[in-house]
């Protein structure tokens, strides 16, 4: 059937045929438009408490559209704002007026849903372009609960094929994958999404049935794809999470909001003494807003003489050769220079109220919730990101922990791996060392300088510690020699003796760095690296493609390379992580245990007051007793520390 022919379902006995043929098939598409209850941005995407107005089915062959209060028929006449009162010339004139046809007869929500749902809850499978959006909208029609799987999402899948993507919009991916022309693509594809309701409802019916039809066509081209790069086991670990990822979403996390209001006064009073004493600090005649990066760099970096502090630039900007204000810059100047360190403290504290206290006031839920978003397309290396908002980001030891706490009558488990990408490392490059210090159960960090230092771990200080905790994580992390000095406060020659030091006592780590290396690039093209780039896999398979290991740029190869071994460790600690959250979601099954969000190597759930030691224990057996083919599945010990408190902060193991 032709993608702009689809069946439009208006009445009933043509929607009880239409489930009945799309009962045959082993698999279907399932899209829906949706609509927000208030005007409030984003409204629509609010899977809680949006309406669906369009349900788009389709498998082999067929689209059906299924409407239902759309308000506005074909558009029957436009008007434009002239000046002179004739007809505009102009390309795109201003509209003040559009008149529609009544939308004819539709199916009222309830009814639809009732004659879909044997469909929805059937064994087939359910294929989508973020699916779960879909799902989660729906499942309020249907008393919260979800339609099962099998799932395939044609975004996750299209990203364990293609990781590099910068857009994983169907509207980005048709284009390319039908291969139209670039200047054909404006008018391809438009995207009527956002505007639905002020939209004609033929136009909304042609835009759905591509979205329908396209997906579908992508969905049997991306199993083929999988298979051909040995990928389908890796997409159905994805799929496998994905009843846990909505679960964590529908969830929601609760927030104190009295603790919230708090917060934000204390901080809003921090950050405007911090701007008093960092323009008192300066001189400046006339006060700057600390978010100008140009002024702080020039007070910072010039000579006293011209009003600076006289620091020496730890790098200059490639082009301009500017000195570069980071992070770290600040970060390595704190300690010795007064203006250096109000500007850090300042920064910290601006970004926790402006983006973490302001920002989750703004995305809390009726019943003071926080519902966000789970991608696992959002990073190159599979890690699970977090948007809207995004609770990734929050700094561990940050008070803004202290706001997320457990609901009347329950309390929070916190359970997170013990440096899991360091046993991650540790596993594949088999450093004797490195094993004897997890075997023991010694702390990697003060492990890792005693053994560098040539001293008792006991004899380790608090600042030795933190060396040794920025040197493992430079390894994994692939950081140069002027960042790891500047992350652990000491100088470049300082730090290149430690790196250098680490290597020499750690010495299986740089041969496995080289094999990884060496591996990937066997695996590409040199003379087509963006046809056949040169990939590096994790544990289970998944692939980094890095075209930049053929770059005879030493800059972007020496990137590629820092890429490549970041994937090799981070990647596999990902997938460790994803195991253990779907053995959590199935642990859970039929218990009044409650997972609740996942921040990187971290598990937050819910167990009724009472049940703590019952619910750690269940949470520490299906973290820690991961297998692969029958044995663990790293060789040295997954160590799991779990904590309960009613404060995510104060959960200790």
């Amino acid at each position: 059937m032709s993608v702009l022919q689809p069946t439009v379902i208006r009445r009933l006995p043509d929607l009880k045929a239409a489930v009945a043929t799309l009962s045959s098939y082993e698999s279907f598409v399932i899209d829906v438009e949706t609509v927000g209850k208030t005007d409030a941005k984003d409204a629509a995407l609010d899977f809680g408490t949006n309406l669906i107005t369009w349900v788009g089915l389709g498998t082999y062959g067929e689209v059906f559209l299924i409407p239902m209060q759309h308000r506005r028929g074909r558009l029957l006449s436009v008007e434009y704002l002239t000046k002179t009162g004739r007809p505009s010339k102009a390309k795109n004139p201003p509209v003040i007026n559009r008149t529609f046809a009544k939308p004819g007869e539709q199916l009222m929500p309830d009814v639809v849903m009732n004659e879909i749902a044997p469909l929805l809850f059937s064994e087939q499978t359910k294929v989508g372009h973020n699916l779960k959006f879909d799902l989660m909208s729906l499942a309020k029609y249907y008393g919260g609960y979800l339609a099962p799987g099998p799932y395939f999402d044609t975004m996750i899948a299209n990203h364990v094929c293609d990781e590099n993507r910068r857009s994983y919009s169907l509207k980005d991916i048709i284009p390319d994958f039908l291969s139209v022309p670039k200047a054909e693509r404006k008018d391809f594809y438009p995207n009527l999404g956002k505007t639905i309701a002020l939209e004609p409802i033929d136009a909304v019916a042609r835009y759905l049935a591509k979205d329908v039809r396209f997906d579908w066509l992508l969905y049997r081209g991306l199993v083929e794809w999988l298979h051909r790069q040995r990928l389908t086991s890796v997409f159905e670990m994805e799929m496998d999470l994905y009843p846990a990822i909505m679960a964590m979403e529908m969830q929601g996390a609760c927030i104190d909001p009295d603790h919230l209001d708090k917060m934000e006064s204390t901080l809003e009073a921090e950050v405007l003494a911090l701007e008093k004493r960092a323009w008192s600090l300066s001189g400046v005649a006339v006060p700057f807003p600390l978010t100008n990066t140009d002024r702080k760099r020039e007070l910072l970096f010039n000579p006293r003489s011209k009003g600076g502090q006289g620091l020496r630039p730890l790098k200059l900007t490639p082009k301009q050769n500017r000195p570069v204000l980071d992070q770290n810059t600040l970060e390595y100047y704190a300690d010795r220079n007064e203006l250096a360190r109000v500007f850090l403290t300042w920064s910290e504290k601006n970004k926790i109220l402006s983006t973490f206290v302001a920002g989750l006031r703004k995305k809390m839920h009726a019943g003071n919730t926080i519902h966000t978003s789970l991608t696992q397309h959002g990073t190159v290396t599979g890690r699970l990101s977090s948007r809207t908002p995004n609770l990734q980001n929050i700094p561990r030891e940050s008070d803004v922990r202290s706001l997320f706490v457990a609901p009347e009558g329950h309390s929070l488990v916190v359970a997170d791996y013990d440096q899991i990408e360091m046993r991650v490392l540790t596993h594949f490059c088999r450093d004797p060392e490195m094993r004897r210090i997890f075997t023991s159960g010694e702390d990697i960090h003060a492990g890792t300088i005693a053994a560098i230092l040539g001293i008792d771990i006991e004899d380790v200080t608090k600042e030795q510690r933190q060396v040794g905790k920025t040197l493992n994580f430079a390894v994994v992390y692939g950081a140069g020699v002027r960042r790891t000095a500047a992350t652990a406060g000491v100088s470049v020659a300082v730090a290149q003796r430690f790196l250098d030091a680490y290597y020499e006592r750690f010495d299986t780590i740089k041969p496995w760095k080289r094999q990884v290396l060496t591996a990937a690039r066997k695996r590409g093209d040199a003379a087509h690296p963006i046809k056949h780039p040169p990939y590096v896999t994790t544990l289970l398979g998944r692939r980094r493609r890095l075209p930049g290991l053929f770059s005879y740029d030493s800059g972007i190869q020496a990137r590629a390379e820092r890429q490549a071994i970041n994937t090799r460790v981070q990647g596999t600690a990902a997938e460790i992580m994803k195991i253990a959250l779907i053995r959590l979601h199935n642990a859970f099954e039929g218990s009044p245990y409650r997972l609740v969000l996942t921040v990187h190597d971290e598990t937050l759930t819910l167990c009724p007051e009472g049940q703590e030691e019952e619910a750690k224990q269940v949470v520490s057996t299906a973290m820690s007793g991961i297998l692969l083919d029958g044995e663990p599945i790293i060789s040295v010990p997954l160590v799991v520390s779990c904590g309960t408190a009613k404060r995510w902060s104060t959960a200790k193991g």
